[in-house]
């Protein structure tokens, strides 16, 4: 149970990263970022973001669909290691704005894969009678992940800052270790 439970808290966790410093990175004036930033307004995030959420919506249904045929594990490994390449892609490669797209679509297949299961993965380790307790604890445990690891990664993102235009932005440095925090954070889990 602890294992899912700590996956659980993982996941969360770094779609919580993704999506949280994923924004901020698209908006960037290009002048200022150098080998990131695409000087994005709030339109065109969406743009970044609408074939994410697509994905994870189709990528959940299709595993929906099939649980009875695929189970549980093998749409969780698609989906972690989906995260994993999404979040570890987007560390190297965010300089063109099609690789950004792409990868933020990978990232979504895991979102999708993932999070239909993982409430599936407490209720099966947990007994009957403690199913409820379980889905608390999994809830508290995406809660918890998600606070600690996202402070994690904007501790290492404020780390890394540039000053310009009379404002501060953080460096590629500091979005590519938040972005490595993410792909990490659960590999050894899975």
């Amino acid at each position: 149970m602890w294992t899912t439970l700590l996956l659980n808290g993982l996941v969360y966790a770094t779609t919580g990263i993704v999506s949280s410093i994923v924004p901020s990175m698209l908006e960037t004036p290009r002048a200022i970022g150098g080998s990131y930033g695409f000087g994005s307004d709030a339109t065109h995030v969406a743009y970044f973001l609408a074939p994410l959420g697509a994905a994870m919506v189709i990528t959940g249904f299709i595993c929906g669909a099939r649980a009875v045929r695929w189970g549980i594990r093998r749409p969780m490994l698609l989906g972690s290691s989906c995260l994993v390449m999404g979040s570890a892609g987007l560390a190297v490669w965010h300089g063109q704005e099609w690789q950004v797209a792409a990868l933020l679509v990978v990232f979504g297949v895991g979102m999708g894969a993932t999070y239909g299961g993982l409430p599936n993965l407490v209720v099966q380790a947990a007994p009957p009678e403690e199913q409820g307790i379980a889905s608390l604890m999994a809830l508290e445990g995406q809660n918890l992940g998600t606070v600690v690891l996202i402070q994690v990664a904007f501790a290492l993102l404020t780390s890394r800052v540039l000053a310009a235009h009379g404002a501060v932005f953080y460096s590629a440095g500091g979005y590519r270790a938040a972005f490595m925090i993410a792909a990490v954070d659960r590999k050894s889990v899975v």
